[in-house]
Formats: structure tokens, sequence, C-alpha cells
């Protein structure tokens, strides 16, 4: 993996939480969580959508008892998951 230099911190993240950008030649997505740098591909696997684009958000997790056949939800990692908004695609940006 090799590095590329797209700015200065203070000027990319001082108004967003994600930049856009390319390089060499792939348009990816670059996010700023918790003090932390994640990037992912502009690209949704589905049908080519600016998955960089979408909306960030957490993800439902489901657990399914058998014996009581209870379902269980609960909300889960708020600020880690990116939607595509063209059709919700969910990827894992960290």
């Amino acid at each position: 993996m090799t590095a590329s230099v797209i700015g200065k911190e203070e000027e990319l993240f001082a108004e967003t939480d994600r930049i856009i950008t390319e390089v060499d030649g792939l348009e990816i997505a670059i996010f700023k969580s918790e003090g932390e740098y994640y990037a992912l591909p502009n690209f949704c696997v589905h049908q080519n959508g600016p998955c960089g684009e979408g909306r960030i958000t957490g993800t439902i997790e489901a657990e399914f008892d058998r014996e009581s056949l209870k379902l269980t939800k609960e909300y889960t990692r708020e600020g880690e998951v990116l939607n595509c908004p063209w059709h919700s695609w969910e990827y894992d940006i960290k």
C-alpha cells in the first residue's frame, strides 16, 4: 500500500466528516470518525452508486432464539455504517 497526500487535515475536515477525492485514478471517500481516518472506494458494488455520498448511521443486529421463538433486535454501531444513497446497501467504514 502506498501513501498519497491529498491535503492538510485542518483544511479537508474543517466542515465535514468526509471528503471524496481521486487517488491514482480511483475515486475514494475518506471518512474521519473518532479521530481516525478510513477510506473506501466511492462506488457501490450493487449498481456502482456513489456510496461515499450516503448517510453514516448504525445498523440493526438481530438474534433469534429457536427454543423460545423470540427475536431480539438492537440498534448498534452508530457512526460506523455507510449507506449507499441509491439502494441503502451498507458498508462498514471501520
